[in-house]
């Protein structure tokens, strides 16, 4: 089976060039137009279950695209954006410079989100997507950044290639069926979050009959992947997702 990627459609800070982490913009003219087109090239796409970020442009993109699909979403916070921090709302140039997609050094920085524990937070999501995937097609509704580091775990990384180049474009779709292990990134990252998935505990909220948010908190469960499924709608008071 398949793992869908999509990179939200455009915002007016992207429309600036402007750095978009956290902030929770939506999307603008354009941006809807972008989304209502990328519904109708994956109209046939064979999709059992869409999981999105829950930032507003990854959400309205995520619905858009779902329209005419009807399929579960829900809305996970591990594939939010990178956390920009004090480079919110600034060139690139400017964030590149201080070493931002230099995955060697880790810079840390003052408020934004280091690139090691940016990609340990995407792996360890990816993990629990893999075991789902042996039986779903899945959609995931993200950011740039998030793609580079799914990017790298599906693929590695070669030395002499820029990080940021691996972005997908805004509206952009990729395919991944399999992982390549023994690069670089993925072969030291996967070392380090293998046991991830039992080590989440979700809060989940129920919000209509086919969505689910999901935040997390480090505490040993039940893995995510054996407790969601697209038919489970009812929320017990203790967190646990039951029919």
């Amino acid at each position: 089976m398949s793992l869908f990627v999509v990179r939200h459609t455009q915002t007016d800070w992207n429309k600036e060039h402007k750095a978009q982490g956290k902030v929770n913009i939506g999307l603008n003219k354009t941006g809807i137009q972008e989304a209502e087109e990328l519904a109708k090239k994956i109209e046939d796409y064979d999709i059992d279950l869409i999981i999105s970020s829950p930032l507003k442009r990854a959400t309205q993109t995520a619905q858009i695209i779902n329209r005419n699909k009807n399929i579960p979403i829900i809305y996970d916070d591990r594939i939010s954006e990178r956390d920009f921090g004090e480079f919110e709302g600034q060139k690139p140039e400017v964030y590149i410079s201080k070493g931002f997609w230099d995955y060697n050094k880790n810079v840390k920085y003052e408020k934004a989100e280091s690139i090691k524990p940016f990609f340990r937070r995407i792996y360890g999501f990816l993990n629990q997507v893999e075991k789902r995937k042996a039986k779903k097609n899945i959609l995931l509704v993200t950011h740039g950044a998030v793609s580079i580091a799914i990017e790298a775990y599906y693929n590695g990384i070669q030395e002499d290639k820029s990080l940021a180049k691996l972005a997908l474009k805004h509206g952009e779709i990729k395919e991944y069926k399999k992982r390549l292990i023994g690069k670089r990134i993925s072969t030291e990252l996967a070392t380090r979050v293998s046991s991830s998935a039992t080590k989440i505990t979700p809060s989940v909220t129920k919000v209509n009959p086919s969505t689910i948010i999901i935040s997390h908190s480090p505490t040993r469960v039940t893995p995510l992947a054996k407790r969601l499924s697209t038919s489970e709608r009812r929320v017990s008071s203790n967190g646990e997702v039951v029919r």
